[in-house]
């Protein structure tokens, strides 16, 4: 649940001026309580946000890959004769 969560909104962060270039994001969007009206006048925020999300994704794979190593350890000291 945790990988897929941080996945999915560090992915939607940084695809999101694309979506706004692309016109797929014409009204706003809802981001953690906050509505931002017509994201084409609030351009400024949206390299802000690609940011945010590139570093959401480099932190989500850090920590998933400390969670494998962490099971990876677990299952040695679990099967393995010592």
């Amino acid at each position: 649940a945790v990988t897929v969560s941080l996945l999915s909104v560090s992915l939607g962060l940084a695809s999101t001026p694309l979506l706004v270039w692309l016109g797929y994001i014409n009204d706003g969007m809802y981001i953690d309580h906050y509505w931002l009206q017509n994201a084409h006048n609030l351009w400024w925020q949206l390299p802000l946000v690609f940011a945010a999300g590139v570093a959401l994704l480099f932190a989500t794979l850090h920590l998933l890959r400390g969670i494998g190593r962490m099971h990876g350890a677990f299952a040695k000291q679990l099967l393995v004769k010592a």
